[in-house]
């Protein structure tokens, strides 16, 4: 009786020795798993892609030249940000993706140096390609003011303001639909920035400033602005 209850507990004992055994050998090669899935080499960059090449180039810039900037550059950033693309599923797309294409944002343009507009605010339109005079002043200093005083507001020759009505897309999506509008917003903006890019123009996204003030310097607009961006040839 008391040599089976050995051999038992000599069996139990090396059971548990292996099985121990095992789960720190499996635990060692997981680790060194992992150590090799933490260093992979990514293959180097070809920055012979247009695409690549700007994104390689992009800088925020903040100080221009005073320098008019072609209209036919203007016109293309502009269209970049949210204009009409292909026909899509539900009819014509935008450039900017758009959650259940509610197209919450309204596109507007400070001049103060464009060939062939003259100074003013304007609002894009986007089914028509065209530019609606909404204000006919220069207001470069007042934006730049309700801006914190953010000098490249002030200097630039065009400024791109990005402004959205969430109900467009929140009476859809419910409260998750303002982080939607925001998603837009950062894709028409880098689309203006890239665009920018490749006419040997430079700018940069800024989004310290009161709300407020901006809709007031705007003509009391009833949407929600989220993005100015100056744009300007780099001193």
């Amino acid at each position: 009786m008391f040599k089976n209850k050995r051999k038992i507990i000599i069996i139990l004992m090396t059971v548990i020795i292996i099985s121990s055994s095992l789960l720190l050998y499996n635990s060692y090669l997981d680790s060194q798993n992992d150590n090799i899935d933490k260093e992979i080499k990514l293959s180097e960059i070809n920055k012979e892609s247009e695409l690549i090449n700007l994104l390689y180039n992009r800088k925020s810039i903040r100080n221009y030249k005073n320098k008019a900037i072609i209209f036919e550059d203007i016109s293309e950033i502009i269209w970049a940000s949210e204009g009409i693309n292909v026909d899509g599923i539900s009819g014509p797309t935008r450039t900017s993706p758009s959650a259940g294409a509610t197209n919450p944002l309204e596109i507007y343009i400070l001049i103060s140096n464009v060939n062939n507009i003259t100074n003013g605010l304007y609002k894009y339109v986007p089914t028509e390609h065209k530019l609606q005079k909404i204000i006919k002043n220069n207001l470069s200093q007042a934006l730049a003011a309700a801006a914190l005083n953010q000098a490249p507001i002030a200097d630039a020759p065009a400024s791109i303001i990005i402004t959205a009505n969430y109900d467009e897309t929140t009476k859809r999506y419910g409260e998750r639909g303002k982080k939607y509008v925001h998603m837009e917003a950062g894709m028409a903006a880098q689309n203006v920035i890239l665009t920018a890019e490749s006419k040997d123009l430079s700018g940069v996204i800024i989004g310290a400033f009161e709300n407020d003030k901006i809709k007031k310097v705007m003509g009391n607009i009833k949407q929600t602005p989220l993005l100015i961006i100056p744009l300007g040839y780099n001193k």
